[in-house]
């Protein structure tokens, strides 16, 4: 895989979708691949899993805390609380789903 442009993976540290570049492969079988927003060395199975998405298990809509005209989504599955307000899209934490979580 030598010479691949940066693929869009989940880093662990980040605990976010961020551009990652190929490093190595392994004798297991594994690649070795680096964040490039946080440096961190992740091996990765070439095996590719099902990316099936997690059966939500609860959605509930929520009031925008500035315009009480907007709601938002709050989706619960196995990973946790996420919303589609655009604080969540762009800092992966809101009050929204802050205040699910506390909820809970």
């Amino acid at each position: 895989m030598e010479n691949s442009s940066p693929m869009e993976m989940h880093c662990d540290a980040c605990r976010k979708i961020l551009p990652h570049e190929y490093l190595s492969s392994l004798a297991s079988g594994s690649e070795v691949w680096q964040c490039t927003v946080c440096g961190l060395r992740e091996p990765r199975s070439t095996k590719r899993r099902n990316s099936v998405a997690p059966e939500p298990i609860i959605t509930k809509e929520v009031q925008s805390n500035s315009n009480p005209d907007i709601t938002y989504l709050l989706t619960k599955d196995t990973s946790g609380w996420r919303c589609d307000c655009p604080g969540y899209r762009y800092r992966g934490k809101c009050t929204h789903s802050k205040e699910a979580t506390d909820n809970d």
